[in-house]
């Protein structure tokens, strides 16, 4: 289970400093290069840490990326961009933002449920 949280974080943060450097270079996101990250990245994180990880990982790297990503570029923690499809989404339907949080809330429950 470590191992899968390790690798959890490893994407994370390789994923915040390659975006972050960007933006201080004033170049573009590639949201294609992220995505593909994130699937080398957190696919075998959930396939080490169990079903019950696979939800609190997902929604968790979703809130942590975007906060961190907003706090680190100078803006507000719940700031949505516009450029992402999942940005475009949340702006779309300003409540997917507090779903995610209760969704997170909720997977934190099952997973600690299943390993007690």
């Amino acid at each position: 289970m470590i191992i899968a949280w390790l690798i959890w974080f490893a994407t994370l943060v390789i994923d915040l400093f390659t975006d972050v450097r960007r933006y201080y270079q004033r170049r573009a996101v590639d949201h294609t290069r992220g995505a593909v990250l994130r699937l080398f990245g957190l696919v075998p994180a959930c396939a080490l840490g169990g079903w019950a990880f696979i939800l609190v990982a997902l929604f968790g790297y979703w809130i942590l990326f975007n906060g961190l990503y907003n706090e680190l570029t100078g803006r507000k923690w719940f700031y949505v961009g516009g450029t992402a499809n999942l940005d475009k989404l949340e702006r779309k339907y300003p409540w997917i933002v507090w779903v995610k949080y209760l969704a997170f809330l909720t997977s934190i429950i099952i997973y600690a449920k299943s390993y007690s």
